[in-house]
């Protein structure tokens, strides 16, 4: 008498929606980043296995987590209409080798962040001793297995900040729903807001140390507006890659070429300016390789814990669970 085989069930992927697509895409990010970049997470036994087969773990989570990102970048949603009160940025490239930041007619901000940026070759601005130091220098966290266990199991993040601005971030990232994400900051310098939105009604503190951490990035800001910007997180998976690199100051970019990524100003200037001053609300229209609207909501119902909603059709509900979580 012949055994009953097992009943196989079909997946059939031209039903599956866009919200389930990048589901499985965020998903398989989140699984690839833990087991191919953080294998001392896994304690006894386990762990001494998958030592043996490091090089090729990692090797198969790099491959993963570049097809997951790749789908989740190019899985978009119908057309929307744009807003005259968004600000622009068009991604041209990745990684990017120019970014060109247009936004010198918005107040404050505009003087201190316009500009253009090439990456240029050569060791790292901070290590180069005949090189001044960089105005800004961003560095991947000293524990950084433990800083990839935090983002991609519980999406908490950490941010130790010197120079002239001295503080420590913490950061929880949660979307229990497709197109929508809350992000949850304290840090001691965050004022309270007179105004409410979407983001308002939270209370608490994002998870996380109060000081300096093994697992913070760090960030050291010496001079504003920058010079020189240098990323120094090339050991970190998949953002080590796209942004590292030391990026300088130009006068401008060569004739007939564009920037990799090109930051402008709203058409409606006045219009964006009293949203933001008066509700804490943003918009960005993006284009190129990465097409989304952009709705933001920043709110600080109390002094040293803010609050940001985003919503975007790409955004993919996330696995865990956290303060940030509604």
């Amino acid at each position: 008498r012949q055994t009953p085989r097992p009943s196989c069930t079909t997946v059939h992927f031209s039903n599956l929606t866009p919200d389930m697509i990048r589901f499985l895409a965020c998903s398989t990010l989140l699984v690839s980043l833990t087991y191919a970049y953080s294998p001392e997470i896994f304690p006894g036994a386990v762990n001494q296995a998958r030592a043996q087969i490091s090089a090729q773990s990692r090797n198969i989570g790099s491959v993963a987590v570049s097809a997951a990102l790749a789908v989740l970048l190019t899985t978009t949603e119908p057309a929307w209409a744009t807003s005259s009160t968004a600000a622009q940025i068009h991604l041209n490239e990745l990684p990017p080798t120019t970014i060109s930041v247009q936004i010198g007619d918005l107040p404050v901000v505009g003087k201190l962040l316009s500009g253009t940026y090439t990456k240029v070759d050569g060791p790292t601005i901070s290590k180069n001793k005949e090189g001044s130091a960089a105005a800004i220098l961003i560095q991947s966290p000293s524990d950084k297995l433990g800083a990839i266990k935090n983002a991609a199991t519980g999406g908490h993040l950490e941010f130790d900040v010197d120079g002239l601005v001295a503080t420590h971030l913490n950061v929880d990232v949660a979307a229990t729903k497709p197109g929508e994400a809350t992000i949850r900051v304290t840090s001691p310098l965050i004022p309270a807001l007179p105004f409410k939105n979407a983001a308002s009604g939270f209370s608490g503190s994002a998870t996380g140390s109060d000081g300096p951490s093994k697992t913070a990035a760090k960030i050291s800001l010496t001079s504003l507006p920058p010079t020189a910007i240098d990323v120094e997180i090339g050991d970190l998976p998949v953002i080590g890659s796209l942004l590292s690199g030391v990026y300088t100051k130009v006068d401008s970019i060569p004739a007939g070429t564009s920037a990799a990524i090109t930051i402008e100003s709203p058409k409606d200037k006045l219009g964006a300016i009293k949203s933001v001053a008066t509700g804490g609300h943003l918009e960005f229209d993006v284009d190129g390789v990465l097409a989304t609207h952009l709705d933001v909501d920043i709110a600080a119902d109390s002094a040293g814990l803010a609050t940001i909603r985003v919503k975007s059709p790409l955004i993919p509900a996330l696995p865990f669970k956290n303060t940030a979580s509604l």
